[in-house]
C-alpha cells in the first residue's frame, strides 16, 4: 500500500520512529517511489528499463535514512524490506 519514497520500517525490537529508507536510482539520481507488488502494466511508479539485444543492465540503487515526520525522530533499529518486481513486456 506504500506509493511513496520513503520505505517503512520493519518491525524489529527496539524500532527508530519517524524516519523511513529513500532508495535513489543512481542513474537518474531519482527517489524510487514505490506500488504494488505486480507485474501488470501501468502499476502505479513502474520505470522502464530498455537494453539492446543481449546487453548487460545495471540499475545501481543506494539508501539512505529519511525523517518522515514533523517531530523529532526517535533512535533504535530501521531496517526495512522491498520487494521488486521484474516485467518482462
Amino acid at each position: 500500500a506504500n506509493t511513496s519514497n520513503a520505505l517503512s520500517l520493519t518491525n524489529d525490537g527496539q524500532q527508530a520512529r519517524r524516519v523511513g529508507i529513500r532508495i535513489t536510482n543512481q542513474t537518474t539520481m531519482q527517489p524510487v517511489s514505490f506500488g504494488p507488488d505486480s507485474a501488470v502494466a501501468g502499476n502505479p511508479n513502474q520505470f522502464m528499463v530498455v537494453t539492446t539485444s543481449g546487453a548487460n543492465v545495471a540499475i545501481p540503487f543506494s539508501a539512505t535514512y529519511v525523517k518522515t515526520g514533523t517531530l523529532p525522530i526517535v533512535g533504535g533499529t530501521a531496517n526495512g524490506v522491498a520487494t521488486f518486481t521484474m516485467s518482462y513486456q
